[in-house]
């Protein structure tokens, strides 16, 4: 699998989406009614930037590999240190969930209680992005629910979350120059 790094590449204005399908209706008396789905996908945009001539080349054979939509690809954003990553969430590298979080479970227990709400995680083995949505003490809530079984005192990756991601389109658009900069649009897989 290809990996874009920040570690390779310069990479700026990262646009997180999440999506969240939910069934909808609305009468003509204009009362809505609601129901989710449990669903959740993040869409990101990101830019890449290339300084040399070299770069650009290089890109070019990275992103003719990924072939658009037909290669899934792992978005890594780095560390909590150098610039913001907005997966990371900070003094995180040793956080292990203290009783086993079943499939389908939205709460879990862990051995920090410093993680703010918002914060993104993964479980270990599975590709999902979760999200931190409240917590009481040591107890927090998630979205969306696991998705596997998770053992207790697992590492929980909350310092360096990586997006594995699809492309939106088949066909790329590149300047050939020296700082020039292409927008690349994809959607999580798992």
């Amino acid at each position: 699998m290809q990996t874009i790094s920040v570690n390779e590449w310069l990479i700026s204005d990262v646009e997180i989406q999440h999506d969240t399908a939910v069934f909808y209706s609305e009468s003509i008396n204009f009362k809505g009614n609601a129901m989710g789905t449990g669903l959740h996908r993040i869409l990101v945009k990101f830019t890449i930037t290339t300084e040399t001539a070299e770069d650009t080349k290089k890109l070019n054979a990275l992103l003719l590999n990924i072939r658009g939509q037909l290669q899934p690809f792992e978005l890594d954003l780095g560390s909590v240190d150098g610039w913001f990553n907005p997966l990371t969430t900070p003094n995180t590298a040793n956080v292990l969930n203290t009783a086993q979080v079943l499939q389908g479970a939205t709460t879990m227990t862990l051995n920090n209680t410093t993680i703010p709400e918002g914060s993104y995680f993964q479980f270990p083995n599975d590709t999902k992005l979760y999200v931190i949505t409240a917590k009481s003490g040591s107890n927090y809530n998630f979205f969306p629910a696991a998705r596997f079984t998770t053992a207790a005192t697992s590492r929980i990756n909350f310092s360096n979350p990586r997006l594995r991601l699809r492309l939106d389109s088949i066909s790329f658009s590149m300047k050939m120059g020296r700082a020039e900069s292409i927008t690349l649009s994809a959607k999580e897989v798992l």
